[in-house]
């Protein structure tokens, strides 16, 4: 009894958990720690049948902390992807003003600096693919720019401008 008891909380493990709706096959490793877990606490000196009910009961519980942990484990990696890094390089107002850009292209340009490709710049901006391209080659020319790395160019240039206003000129060790 205590035999088919394991073995039917080994296939649980490593069978029907990894294949649990909702768990989407995330957490098959899950069941293989649950069961090394369960081996681990085997008493070769004890006959398996007097330890099946304890190892069933420990494999299940390796199983169920699996689950909360990988479950906590994939929260925080889904949170963490979902959060949009602040942009490297800005699109300044000054850069905007200076070139005449519409606010339209440069949202559709910053959102290329970001790193969107022109469809995720789209989807962000709730335009079109083919305007935010438009919009880009528009920039392009009136800044005088061939290309995204031309642009990033200028607007690093531009940025690090800023940042030495900012943060006035620096001081080497020693002069002060």
């Amino acid at each position: 009894m205590a035999k088919l008891l394991f073995f039917l909380e080994a296939i649980f493990v490593l069978v029907v958990l990894p294949l649990w709706p909702g768990l989407e096959g995330r957490y098959g490793l899950v069941g293989l720690a649950a069961l090394g877990g369960a081996l681990s606490a085997l008493d070769p000196v004890r006959p398996l049948a007097s330890q099946g009910l304890s190892l069933a009961v420990f494999a299940l519980a390796w199983s169920f902390l699996g689950l909360l942990v990988g479950r906590i484990l994939h929260e925080v990696v889904t949170q963490l992807a979902q959060r949009v890094p602040a942009p490297l390089l800005v699109l300044t107002d000054g850069i905007r003003r200076r070139f005449g850009l519409t606010p339209r292209e440069g949202e559709a340009m910053q959102a290329v600096l970001d790193g969107l490709t022109y469809r995720g710049a789209a989807q962000k901006l709730f335009i079109s693919p083919a305007t935010v391209k438009s919009h880009v080659l528009s920039v392009y020319q009136k800044t005088g720019t061939g290309n995204k790395i031309e642009l990033l160019r200028l607007v690093e240039v531009e940025n690090s401008r800023i940042h030495q206003k900012a943060n006035g000129p620096l001081s080497r060790p020693g002069s002060g």
